[in-house]
């Protein structure tokens, strides 16, 4: 918020610094405009003061490329781009609220509280600075005597799974069963491949 600050003062200043050198130049441009309305032939002094004066304004306005007007492009991309880091900070810390109050209710269910967790474990993974906001969640839900597991499956990028303690033992038993069955289909084809002699003995 500082820097947001500091941006739009120096970029007052830049417009503020323009439009003074702006108003001189102006003052200046009048000043001809009115001695070329009296008519009139012109002398080789009313020429060097004209030729003064357009030097004046020369030195006074910026070019384009460089200087103030330069400068004032500059913060204007800098000051813009602050304010949407700004503007994703906000949307970020909302849905870090948001996922916060999830995780207070008692009603929630373990697959809102797996979702509010993946919101805020994305964030930390994106930037780090949210890696407190994480851990916090974390262990909140853990205070809670639930299980969160940051589990990568088939190669998809690492994401957290809340689940009870009930139902963590339970997809273990599931596991192993499920491991058995496949060791024992396995050895089952294994032998239906050899000749019936040795799959007899």
């Amino acid at each position: 918020m500082n820097y947001h600050h500091e941006l739009f003062n120096r970029l007052l200043t830049a417009e503020n610094n323009l439009s003074f050198k702006l108003s001189k130049v102006g003052a200046v441009l009048r000043l001809m405009q009115f001695r070329f309305r009296e008519g009139g032939e012109l002398s080789d002094d009313d020429e060097t003061d004209i030729r003064n004066l357009v030097d004046i304004c020369l030195d006074v306005i910026p070019h384009h490329n460089n200087g103030e007007i330069d400068d004032i492009d500059t913060l204007t991309i800098e000051y813009s781009t602050e304010l949407g880091r700004q503007a994703l900070q906000a949307e970020h810390l909302a849905s870090i609220v948001n996922a916060m109050q999830v995780i207070a209710r008692l009603d929630s269910t373990c697959e809102q509280l797996t979702r509010a967790a993946e919101t805020v474990f994305n964030l930390a993974q994106s930037d780090n600075t949210y890696e407190p906001d994480w851990l916090a969640l974390k262990e909140l839900l853990e205070a809670r005597g639930l299980l969160v597991d940051v589990v990568t499956i088939n190669g998809f990028p690492p994401r957290p799974h809340v689940q009870t303690k009930e139902a963590a033992k339970a997809q273990k038993k599931t596991e192993r069963a499920i491991s058995k069955l496949v060791q024992a289909t396995n050895r089952a084809v294994d032998l239906s491949k050899l000749p019936m002699s040795m799959a007899q003995s």
